[in-house]
């Protein structure tokens, strides 16, 4: 009988991120007859940190037991570059330990941190590796990322991304040789709700006259997502359809004052009544129940979860012309697709749907369609076996015959 080929699964945390929820589809879809699928974090996680807890519970929930190194938090980071370098050295012992003992036949990294203790712990244990990045460069500035970056390009069995834009700048960034790139876009399950809309209306406090439209984006709180953009676009939008809300919800990532600064600006424009700000630990399904039009002002980006979340439950949308977005999301079609940065021509849109809401419906119906065919979670999910069994082919590593 042939054993299963076993994969690991390696990220530095968890959270809200399109990362975590990659890598959760993936767990939940894999082939369990053909793959033997772990998952390991890095850091431990933090009880402080509500969103880290949240997401663990969503893996536990899927059935899916979670591994970590034993290192403290993320947030925890820091220091000389000796320590620095002392603390990489511990966490590539500990994971390349786990491989030998799980007798890892494929190591899967996600994101940067993790990309490069997978990497040289695949190394060093001689195991075939694939690696999911975004970007070339991380989005929070790491000193030494340059140097990590060659270390990752130009020994990754395969790197993963979302995006063909993304694709061309990984292969450019590799000094030493162009590493073989695939386009895989997250693919994920609709998002379930556990809480009825009018429960959720209380919960977040939002009015209750049923005929408000409200107009969400949803995404980690860092000034790239462009909610600034969206604030700045809501008060010529609430000028010509007061009966619009804005909710944007999110949690802070590396920059704790930007929410401060949203709220300060929707005040700044008297719109505060009118825009709500909040995090939510819950199931994001809760929050896309009181959606009506899907807002995704991004500066910059790859292929956003929340834009295949939105076209999962058949939202219109109003999205910016970053990364991979414009491949997913026709404008004219399944969505409007603006400038980055452009608030007129994002409140224009908007307004567009709001005056047109047969339109509106229309778009919402074949963003349905176009992630039915594109963006379903078992397809990103087969994609990634293939992805895994071409590593094993070409390394020679045949899971073994067992008796």
């Amino acid at each position: 009988m042939r054993r299963r080929a076993r994969v690991l699964s390696v990220i530095g945390d968890l959270g809200f991120g399109g990362a975590e929820h990659r890598l959760l589809a993936l767990a939940r879809n894999i082939d369990r007859e053909l793959f033997d699928h772990s998952v390991i974090t890095i850091n431990q996680a933090d009880p402080d940190r509500e969103e880290t807890c949240a997401m663990r519970r969503c893996f536990a929930e899927s059935g899916v037991e979670l591994k970590d190194l034993g290192e403290g938090p993320s947030g925890a980071e820091g220091g000389s570059p000796w320590s620095k370098g002392s603390r990489l050295a511990r966490r590539v012992r500990k994971l390349s330990r786990v491989i030998a003992a799980l007798d890892v036949d494929v190591v899967d990294t996600h994101l940067e941190p993790a990309a490069l203790v997978g990497t040289i712990s695949a190394m060093l244990t001689g195991r075939p590796r694939a690696v999911t990045l975004y970007h070339p460069r991380p989005l929070v500035p790491k000193r030494f990322w340059m140097l990590a970056q060659q270390i990752i390009l130009n020994n990754a069995g395969l790197v993963l991304t979302d995006s063909e834009v993304r694709a061309r700048e990984l292969q450019s960034a590799a000094r030493l040789r162009a590493p073989e790139v695939r386009v895989i876009p997250n693919g994920i399950p609709p998002p379930e709700a556990a809480r009825s809309r009018d429960e959720m209306r209380a919960a977040l406090a939002l009015p209750e006259d049923p005929h408000i439209c409200v107009i969400g984006q949803i995404g980690a709180l860092v000034e790239f997502k462009g909610q600034m953009v969206l604030v700045e676009a809501a008060r010529s939008v609430l000028e010509k359809a007061p009966h619009a809300y804005f909710l944007i919800v999110g949690y802070s990532k590396h920059e704790p004052h930007y929410r401060r600064r949203l709220e300060a600006r929707a005040a700044e424009l008297g719109i505060s009544e009118r825009v709500k700000i909040v995090s939510y630990p819950g199931p994001i399904g809760d929050v896309w129940g009181l959606i009506d039009i899907h807002a995704h002002a991004s500066t910059f980006d790859s292929l956003p979860n929340a834009v295949i979340e939105g076209m999962s439950l058949g939202k219109p949308a109003v999205v910016t012309a970053v990364g991979g977005v414009p491949d997913a999301v026709e404008h004219g079609r399944s969505g409007l697709v603006v400038p980055p940065g452009d608030a007129g021509a994002f409140a224009d849109a908007l307004l567009e749907f709001l005056r047109r809401p047969e339109f509106a419906r229309e778009c919402g119906e074949a963003a349905l369609r176009r992630y039915m065919q594109q963006y379903r979670a078992d397809l990103t999910a087969r994609r990634l076996e293939r992805c895994f069994l071409d590593l094993l082919a070409a390394d020679g590593r045949r899971p073994r015959i067992e008796s």
